[in-house]
């Protein structure tokens, strides 16, 4: 070290190793003093391999910061050039990250708390050892790397926020309001940052899904992450985009906030409903099928014994469609089922419930909500009307209509309109009957 009056004393025998973990890092020593200046940057050479630039006076140092990057500036306080307050604060402002270590001598006067509060990291009074500046150097270049690797990391997470194909929402732990979305969200969302960022997240959801994803957001809160499907968002412009969405709670010493990740599914959901649309629908004449007769008809009985809403079932079959496609051919056949099909549904109301489906190979089923007995039998008159002014080729059908009765089991009820329908066929073709249950 050096004596108050400039006489080196002591050793540099203290050694760090070989590998010299700091090796290529860039200090800055502004150190009027040549003896002082030049055992400094033996110590940074040996013991760390550092590049070091040294400098005499104030003006020197500003324009080394202009030109070049430091990572610690050791800096003897009084240099000449320029006021020591003042050198301190330009140079905090032009490297901000840059370590500063002043020196001085060891007195009362010397205003180390000043020189913190203008942007010094630390301190170090004259004469010094090797081991104190050693020791304050490795502690900053250790702050230096942690904090590089931080930063390294918050930027190549924030590159997987902004460039996700996916919509990512960050939000505040407590309200659930939104903190931060990325470019995603905003093209799935059609809208502007300025008009998303500070909403509560549950404004980006349909109305009707707002309910069902706070509860779930708040369960998951507590567990800590969690997914849920198909949530239709508010859109502005498209009203049938869905969603399904993960979350992560992120907790640290620095922040509590929740990380949603949005996943558009709407072709998957619309593709979906197709196929299911395909499962429920006949392929020749494109009504429903018998799978979804059978789930439609649970539904309508429950609705008839809650609510005592008359009900009636219509089965209607095609009279003597085997010979017909004996002499005919079955391409022919199948023409004229169409042709029933179309007869059937031009009397048919969907809004009010009623459906139409294709049962068996030739017999149809109807559904008449809030239809009785005899309503059924005018809307079986109609159908065969409408069949009938068509080229049926001689074709006739005959229809059995059965009103819902209390008590009845779903495949009771099935059972009365199929007995109906085989009373009509044996009272000769083009017939309409009903089974009346007391």
């Amino acid at each position: 070290m050096f004596s108050s009056d400039g006489r080196q004393s002591g050793d540099l025998s203290l050694s760090l190793g070989d590998s010299q973990p700091f090796s290529g890092k860039y200090v800055l020593i502004a150190e009027h003093h040549p003896r002082i200046a030049k055992y400094t940057r033996r110590i940074l050479e040996k013991y760390f391999g550092c590049c070091v630039t040294v400098v005499g006076n104030g003006f020197e140092v500003m324009a080394n910061l202009d030109t070049s990057s430091f990572d610690v500036f050791i800096y003897a306080m009084g240099l000449p050039g320029t006021a020591s307050f003042k050198l301190l604060r330009e140079a905090r402002s032009a490297c901000p990250d840059m370590g500063i270590i002043v020196t001085g001598e060891n007195t009362s006067r010397f205003p180390y708390v000043e020189a913190v509060r203008f942007g010094a990291t630390d301190f170090i009074a004259k004469p010094f050892l090797p081991t104190e500046i050693i020791s304050k150097l490795v502690r900053i270049f250790n702050e230096l790397e942690l904090s590089k690797a931080r930063h390294l990391e918050a930027v190549k997470y924030q590159s997987l926020f902004d460039l996700s194909i996916d919509g990512m929402a960050l939000l505040d732990g407590g309200a659930a309001v939104i903190q931060d979305v990325n470019k995603s969200l905003l093209e799935l969302m059609a809208e502007k940052k300025m008009n998303i960022v500070g909403k509560p997240v549950a404004m980006l959801l349909d109305a009707e899904e707002r309910y069902r994803f706070e509860q779930w957001l708040s369960l998951c809160a507590l567990i800590g992450r969690g997914a849920i499907s198909d949530l239709k968002l508010a859109h502005t412009v498209n009203t049938k985009v869905y969603v399904d969405i993960s979350m992560t709670v992120v907790k640290n010493e620095a922040q509590f906030g929740i990380f949603l990740v949005m996943k558009n599914v709407t072709e998957r959901r619309e593709m979906q409903v197709r196929l299911d649309e395909i499962t429920q629908r006949d392929l020749l004449t494109g009504l429903l099928n018998r799978r979804s007769f059978v789930n439609r008809v649970h539904g309508t009985v429950r609705s008839a014994q809650e609510y005592n809403i008359p009900t009636t079932l219509m089965m209607i079959d095609v009279d003597g469609l085997k010979g017909f496609n004996d002499k005919q051919g079955h391409a022919v056949g199948d023409q004229m089922l169409v042709e029933v099909a179309t007869a059937i549904s031009v009397h048919i109301h969907p809004s009010t419930g009623e459906a139409c489906f294709r049962f068996d190979g030739d017999e149809f089923a109807l559904l008449l909500t809030g239809v009785d007995e005899m309503e059924s039998f005018q809307v079986a008159k109609r159908i065969q009307k409408e069949f009938y002014s068509r080229n049926t080729r001689g074709l006739t059908i005959s229809v059995g209509l059965a009103e819902y009765r209390n008590n009845q089991s779903v495949d009771e009820f099935i059972s009365s309109a199929e007995r109906a329908v085989h009373e009509a066929k044996l009272l000769g073709n083009s017939n309409i009957s009903a089974v009346r249950i007391p």
